[in-house]
């Protein structure tokens, strides 16, 4: 139940809060600000980043760079829990609730779930729809609702995604955390038997939803783990958006192994119970006390249920345990994913601070890297990335004057390791270099030198700039869309984007835009009357 790099964009934008639902009317969140940071990795379902993602964070905004990352630095945030938000086209939204600690720097992953409109119905006929993953929808006839409100007449799409609570991958790909508000107002932690997304849209791409006094059944499985002590009765809850809870709306009854009940809106549903909960801190650090940051930690309930989260840049986590509970606390190597510390703890009764726990032993063995990412001219770059591939995973270090020193953890002796360097200004690269090591190697200067054979070239009143296709495109069914940014962390000015249909190559001509300016961040939209 636990939830716990660098920025490209340090711009702001307000945005509006969206009205409180009726299920949550009179719930008073608990506030205890902070001034804290956070940073986070946005990738899909094979793990690999999602570029140019919308992130917001109590009214602020940026957006993912080339390598999935963003950074809200020195804000004011809730201890008590804090949300993140990310949009993406293609995707549900996901979000994150988190607690942050007075002047730590958070560590967080998202991963965004595919929405695919795989599934038809229409309205005037009503349906059921059923997955391959063994859930199912069924819709009454004419229950159908514009967002305006009034009735629907045609036919339906339908994305829906059920996450598996046994799956540890689930605590990336949930909204929000494991925490719910009961119809008491009442804020507890929640135990799942299985989470549903589902969202509706017209013929036209419109969105849609369940009609006023109506409502859909939902059916869901029970794992096979969670079959003997699944309840015959259990709470449905929905995903509220603006708290980042789940809220109380309903229940679900258990039939031949699903729970099955009614909703009569759709965002995120999940089947849980609640128990009380503490929040919990602690600090993890090696035999010299030297802090472990970026590390998973998972606490595992006796019934085999499981939370997740990380810790930060101090190796420090806060998060939500069961109350009155033993459990078992772990600590997970991030880039082998083994664990390599397991320890009995609790009951606890209130909220508890563990104070530091020392990780020790063989099984915490870690790599050095030392070097200095320069120009052609050999000069340091004034922003710079140097990507370390080990393990199969990718680390990522931004620097502002081209050196770093990049300390992880190793799987194993005699490791090895590729390193590239990037000169996030110039758009240039350097060659990958390989390395094997078992300690701390330096590997002097890597040179960004290197041209790209694959980019666009924007030029601007006689002043040109080269943008790496790999890294800032998204492609979709009949578009493609280009995010364009100097990757200047104090002058965001320079951030464009633009998208049009079909895919070309070559100089294009007669392009005509439409463009908005979004706080100097310029979108444009293009498109071309010469058929190139």
């Amino acid at each position: 139940m636990f939830s716990a790099c660098r920025d490209n964009i340090d711009d702001v934008t307000i945005t509006e809060e969206t009205p409180i639902p009726p299920t949550l009317e009179g719930y008073i969140p608990k506030v205890l600000n902070v001034t804290a940071s956070v940073k986070g990795f946005v990738v899909n379902e094979n793990n690999k980043p999602v570029i140019a993602a919308a992130v917001s964070l109590n009214g602020q905004s940026t957006t993912t760079d080339d390598y999935g990352h963003f950074f809200f630095r020195d804000m004011t945030m809730n201890s008590k829990g804090t949300l993140v938000k990310i949009e993406k086209v293609g995707y549900f939204e996901g979000s994150r609730r988190f607690f942050p600690l007075q002047d730590g720097e958070s560590y967080i992953k998202i991963e965004l779930l595919p929405k695919s409109f795989d599934y038809t119905f229409s309205t005037q006929n009503g349906g059921t729809i059923i997955t391959t993953e063994g859930t199912s929808i069924a819709f009454n006839p004419n229950s159908i609702k514009n967002a305006n409100g009034t009735p629907y007449t045609g036919e339906v799409q339908v994305a829906t995604k059920w996450l598996d609570p046994s799956n540890e991958r689930t605590f990336e790909q949930m909204p929000g955390n494991l925490q719910g508000v009961n119809t008491s107002n009442e804020e507890v932690a929640l135990v799942s038997y299985g989470m549903m997304a589902v969202e509706l849209r017209g013929s036209g791409g419109e969105p849609l939803n369940i009609a006023d006094g109506a409502t859909a059944t939902l059916t869901m499985p029970v794992t096979a783990a969670q079959q003997a002590e699944a309840p015959a009765t259990i709470p449905l809850w929905s995903y509220n958006e603006q708290f980042g809870v789940w809220a109380q709306e309903g229940t679900a009854t258990l039939q031949n192994g699903k729970y099955v009940g009614e909703v009569s809106h759709f965002s995120f549903w999940n089947c849980d119970i609640s128990i009380p909960y503490v929040q919990l801190e602690f600090q993890l650090v090696d035999e010299n006390q030297n802090s472990l940051p970026n590390y998973a930690v998972r606490i595992k309930r006796n019934n085999g249920t499981v939370g997740y989260g990380y810790t930060d840049e101090d190796g420090k986590d806060s998060g939500l345990v069961p109350a009155n509970e033993s459990f078992t606390f772990e600590v997970i190597s991030p880039l082998c994913n083994i664990v390599i510390y397991s320890q009995n703890i609790g009951p606890f009764s209130e909220d508890t601070n563990l104070g530091s726990i020392e990780v020790s032993g063989t099984a915490v063995n870690t790599l050095t890297v030392i070097g200095q990412i320069v120009n052609c001219e050999t000069e340091p770059v004034e922003n710079g990335l140097v990507i370390i591939k080990y393990n199969e995973q990718n680390i990522y270090y931004y620097t502002n004057d081209g050196n770093f020193e990049v300390t992880f953890n190793a799987c194993g002796a005699n490791s090895e390791v590729e390193i590239t360097g990037v000169d996030l200004v110039n758009s240039l690269r350097s060659e990958a270099t390989t390395i094997n090591t078992n300690e701390q190697v330096s590997v002097g200067q890597i040179i960004a030198c290197l041209e790209l054979t694959n980019y666009i070239k924007v030029t601007v009143d006689g002043v040109s700039q080269v943008y790496p296709m790999d890294s800032t495109t998204s492609n979709y069914t009949d578009s493609q869309i280009f995010v364009l940014s100097n990757h200047n962390y104090t002058n965001t000015t320079n951030l464009m984007g633009m998208s049009f249909a079909g895919f070309y190559i070559g100089t294009l001509s007669g392009m005509v835009f439409s463009v908005s300016n979004l706080t100097n961040n310029w979108w444009i939209e293009g498109g071309y009357d010469d058929g190139i």
